[in-house]
């Protein structure tokens, strides 16, 4: 998948660029997993297929010993119903 595989986190890549919108994301060629959740969308949308972004909240650590960080991914709507998905 192009925005999986060649846009990189910006932390995977020590850059302090942080990408606001798709359309920065893709001219600066780095995001965060809100802005890849977004160009995802886009991307889907524009091909005709409904989705939005979802978001859910995770450990930093294997326990709650580091709080949390709130995650963006998608929910697409393929064969009648809504499937989430992590790219």
């Amino acid at each position: 998948m192009f925005v999986r595989d060649e846009i990189p986190y910006s932390w995977d890549i020590g850059t302090n660029i942080v990408s606001k919108t798709a359309s920065e994301s893709l001219m600066n060629k780095t995001r965060t997993c809100w802005v890849k959740s977004g160009l995802f969308t886009a991307f889907l949308r524009a091909n005709g297929i409904p989705s939005r972004i979802s978001y859910q909240l995770l450990t930093i650590a294997e326990d709650d010993s580091e709080g949390h960080i709130v995650h963006a991914l998608n929910t697409v709507f393929i064969r009648n119903k809504w499937i989430r998905l992590d790219t």
